[in-house]
């Protein structure tokens, strides 16, 4: 019988065989899937000043807040942010996945958590800050925080771990990484952060919900805006420790009013107000929130 090049094999090995095949293809699709989506992951890639795939606050020279830096945890560069002062208003470093069109990144997986390695001078308490928010269709299904007031010299790994409001899988990812203020103030000049290398992984040590960061922090809390960068409306979420009369009000990197939001006498509890940024210029503004005496700043900012 002629040699038709087809080799037979037992019906045991040929079923190892394909499972053996199936278990490497989901591998490499699963490591493709999940861990190459956080876009520029070891902020090895930057383009006039700015980390590719991540959006930040500058506006040389008024602004700049967030930098390459050679002190890396692994190849050539890393972020470093560091607090400014611009028109009496003391800004932290913002660092946001993204671009000025598209918001977030894809993700078609729930990851356990979101790991990366960290360096941290924290001044007066300023708190080392990492939100990580999953959304589907553009609705929040679930979130991961990794926040920390200790200063830290030589890098560390942080975990974020993943809380989830559905079981559904998301389709979009957003990371934000930021210094903010812990006793109702704004930040202090020198608080500075490195990061790099970025990655999803299995769930471990670290603080992993929007509840334990509100049940560990006393006082006012003013929570990034959501969407960020926005092109219409957007979400500001800000919690009162006790009833106080508050205002929130939007500024530019000037100094000058631009909007007041609310002004008010409120309970204390959770709320979030919605502005409306349809008719403001691209470019970068401060919502202040001032509960009392307590007062906390953040930057928005606005694409056309």
């Amino acid at each position: 019988m002629k040699n038709s090049g087809t080799i037979l094999l037992p019906k045991s090995k040929y079923f190892l065989y394909i499972t053996l095949f199936l278990l490497i293809s989901f591998t490499f699709l699963f490591n493709n899937s999940v861990f190459s989506q956080i876009p520029n992951a070891s902020f090895e890639s930057w383009t006039s000043g700015n980390p590719d795939g991540w959006l930040t606050a500058n506006q040389a020279p008024t602004l700049v807040t967030v930098t390459q830096t050679s002190d890396a945890h692994a190849g050539s560069s890393a972020v470093k942010g560091n607090v400014a002062s611009v028109a009496g208003f003391s800004i932290g470093p913002v660092l946001l996945s993204g671009s000025e069109t598209v918001h977030g990144f894809p993700i078609s997986s729930r990851p356990g958590a979101l790991h990366g390695w960290y360096k941290f001078t924290s001044d007066t308490q300023d708190k080392f800050l990492v939100d990580v928010v999953f959304s589907l269709k553009g609705v929040g299904i679930g979130a991961a925080t990794f926040f920390t007031t200790n200063s830290i010299n030589g890098y560390t790994e942080f975990t974020a771990n993943s809380i989830w409001s559905t079981s559904d899988t998301p389709d979009s990812a957003y990371i934000a990484v930021q210094i903010a203020a812990t006793q109702g103030t704004s930040v202090h000049g020198n608080s500075v952060y490195y990061i790099d290398d970025l990655s999803w992984g299995a769930a471990g040590g670290g603080t992993s919900s929007v509840n334990e960061q509100t049940a560990l922090t006393s006082g006012l809390i003013l929570s990034q805006n959501y969407p960020n960068p926005c092109n219409s409306t957007t979400t500001i979420h800000y919690e009162l420790p006790v009833a106080s009369n508050v205002t929130l009000k939007i500024y530019d990197i000037l100094g000058q009013e631009i909007s007041t939001i609310i002004n008010t006498e409120l309970p204390a509890g959770a709320y979030n107000a919605t502005y409306d940024a349809t008719k403001l210029p691209g470019g970068t503004y401060i919502y202040y929130l001032q509960a009392g005496s307590m007062t906390l700043t953040k930057q928005l900012q606005k694409v056309d």
